[in-house]
């Protein structure tokens, strides 16, 4: 009887202790997604799309809220950040991790952009995991993409003045913004357009008949990879002859850096003045 009685009291101590220290079924810290004003929330199955054109793009943010296990009250140790970019079939990755040794409870968020500048890309995962000091862990994604829809060009008119060896201020301007320059007409009496000597740039001559059918910034776009791809650039335009007025049909595809132009020559007027100097307009448009 003695011992049935000290065995009904380790039972019930270690019913006492058990009832007192019971089973954590989720030990992990917790992780949520900020769902603010201005913070993406997509998920991978339903991505956040942001148009690339939206001057709002500049204020949208990502966030993470994470905070110790209810139950356990473990301090956090670590917040790893990993991005993965998508563009067409390219696909780079990045991480970050964060110390939180000591913290409870953390807030992250970040600008998607920098301000003023924006990356175009395909699409991006941001997967963020979240460590306690027991290595207990716990995850939480944001998933977007970009949307680039399509942009009318707008076409401006060129007018670009040449008189003698002297080409006119506005003119010189308005080539080296594109990446050109008028260097003159030399003995065959071509007029000749050339690329800036050392700097970035391709130039293409294309058919008249291209420019009208490239009406929007996608097509622009495209235009110019396959021009990479297939085109042959060139230093220099020479087809304008300076003994007489003529209209032309000639495309100059420019890629300055970052700048891409298309140009359209449609005419040139030969002013010759004898004994003097020649005198030549080149007209057409750009977009």
């Amino acid at each position: 009887m003695k011992k049935l009685v000290l065995a009904l009291m380790c039972f019930a101590s270690v019913a006492f202790f058990a009832s007192c220290n019971p089973v954590v079924e989720n030990p992990e810290p917790t992780i949520a997604v900020m769902s603010a004003e201005n913070y993406v929330n997509g998920t991978v199955e339903e991505p956040t799309v942001i148009n690339v054109y939206d001057e709002n793009a500049l204020n949208l943010k990502y966030g993470f809220h994470v905070e110790s296990n209810s139950q356990t009250k473990k301090q956090l140790a670590s917040l790893k950040i990993t991005f993965e970019e998508v563009y067409g079939e390219e696909t780079y990755t990045s991480d970050t991790t964060i110390d939180l040794t000591g913290m409870t409870s953390y807030d992250f968020s970040e600008f998607l952009f920098k301000q003023e500048e924006r990356e175009i890309i395909g699409s991006v995962t941001i997967t963020a995991v979240v460590t306690d000091i027991n290595n207990q862990f716990n995850t939480a994604v944001i998933a977007f993409k970009f949307d680039q829809p399509a942009q009318p060009l707008i076409g401006n008119t060129i007018e670009w003045v040449r008189n003698g060896s002297n080409v006119e201020a506005a003119t010189a301007a308005a080539l080296k913004a594109i990446g050109l320059e008028w260097t003159g007409s030399y003995k065959d009496v071509m007029a000749t357009i050339r690329v800036l000597q050392n700097e970035d740039v391709d130039m293409f001559i294309c058919p008249g008949d291209d420019y009208e059918t490239i009406t929007t910034d996608v097509e622009k776009f495209a235009y110019f990879v396959n021009l990479a791809e297939t085109g042959e650039s060139v230093d220099r335009y020479r087809n304008i002859n300076t003994n007489a007025s003529a209209d032309y049909n000639d495309m100059l595809a420019v890629r300055y850096g970052d700048i891409y132009t298309l140009i359209h020559i449609t005419h040139a007027t030969i002013n010759y003045i004898p004994g003097v100097q020649t005198d030549i307009t080149i007209t057409g448009e750009m977009k």
